[in-house]
């Protein structure tokens, strides 16, 4: 099949044509504007509550793509090895800025979308959910992969490492209003989140009232993680992945918020392969004895698949020399919509 071009010339984008059909018929006077607003996963969990949206002020990046060809059809790819992409017309990346409670999302930078005819038109929003301290707002990818450090480092909290969240929608313009045709974002973390709770033997060996846990390390996990951003050739966007070429790391996890039954809970954001776990604790001291150090490792984990947007919940209980039980849980990672912690804001880094 011959294809035709399937971009046009910045200028054309810009300006538009004076009319263009929308699929009910009507005749669109001058260019629509394309219309956001940002959501998250919890929305589609449950209709219990009220649509739960990014807070005010939380900022994201998102990109347009379009079939830019005069004689295109949605089955046609939306570029080619001889039609690539290019920058100043399918790859645009604009700053947005939540607004208002409803969600609303503003253009931050004063650049607009359009929608450029009635075919498929595809969006790709991210941003970094923990709050960056050294940028304010997400910089505009300029590669077609993002690149997390998922190492430690000097971090001492689970929030201060890269949570990606993404979110990709294709759509086409169904009506000759703005509003009727807004795109809904709804964002998606790219890693997986892991929590171990840790309780006292119900055999006896350990005391609750002292045992005391030191660390618990995960084995084998990524230390980079990769988020696509560019979409392929049939309009697909690719899932996170790791690059197999890149080191494991041990990774010590983070103490969190210690979950009630549990001597402590420990967390951490993490992808790739979960080789073990392992767990360092310390026996009571009585009558001045020496402090008794103990670190056993979890056998039942042993290689598992880390998958985006899933936290894995290990329920751990000690005894004396062994760990006599783990009961894993495997459930979505949900945006929390009644977190007054939230924040969208974040840097994007492209190392």
């Amino acid at each position: 099949m011959n294809i035709k071009k399937l971009y046009i010339i910045a200028a054309l984008l810009l300006a538009g044509c004076s009319e263009a059909e929308i699929d009910n018929g009507q005749q669109q006077k001058g260019l629509m504007p394309v219309l956001f607003s940002a959501g998250n996963m919890e929305a589609t969990i449950t209709r219990a509550t009220s649509t739960p949206y990014m807070s005010e002020n939380s900022r994201f990046v998102c990109s347009m793509f379009f079939h830019a060809g005069a004689n295109d059809e949605n089955t046609f790819p939306f570029y080619s090895k001889e039609n690539p992409l290019k920058d100043n017309v399918n790859w645009f990346s604009n700053s947005f800025i939540i607004k208002g409670k409803n969600g609303s999302a503003d253009y931050a930078d004063g650049n607009t979308f359009y929608w450029q005819n009635r075919l498929e038109h595809v969006f790709v929003a991210i941003t970094d959910k923990n709050l960056q301290p050294e940028a304010a707002a997400p910089q505009v990818p300029s590669s077609k992969t993002l690149v997390y450090d998922l190492s430690k480092g000097s971090k001492t909290l689970m929030k201060e490492q890269p949570d990606p969240i993404r979110s990709y929608v294709k759509q086409s313009p169904v009506s000759a209003t703005p509003e009727a045709n807004r795109v809904n974002l709804s964002f998606e973390h790219q890693f997986a989140m892991i929590q171990v709770n840790i309780k006292s033997s119900q055999d006896g060996s350990t005391d609750k009232e002292g045992i005391i846990v030191q660390k618990v390390v995960l084995h084998d996990v990524a230390s980079k993680g990769y988020v696509p951003y560019l979409i392929q050739s049939d309009g697909s966007l690719a899932g996170a992945y790791v690059d197999n070429n890149d080191e494991t790391i041990a990774f010590e996890m983070f103490e969190g918020k210690t979950n009630p039954g549990y001597l402590k809970s420990f967390e951490c954001i993490a992808f790739g392969t979960l080789g073990t776990i392992s767990i360092t604790w310390n026996e009571p001291t009585t009558n001045g004895k020496e402090v008794i150090e103990h670190t056993a490792t979890v056998k039942s984990v042993d290689h598992v698949t880390l998958e985006s947007g899933k936290k894995y919940i290990y329920n751990i209980e000690l005894r004396r020399t062994a760990i006599s039980e783990v009961n894993a849980d495997i459930i979505p990672w949900a945006m929390d919509a009644n977190s007054k912690n939230y924040q969208a804001d974040g840097s994007i880094s492209d190392n």
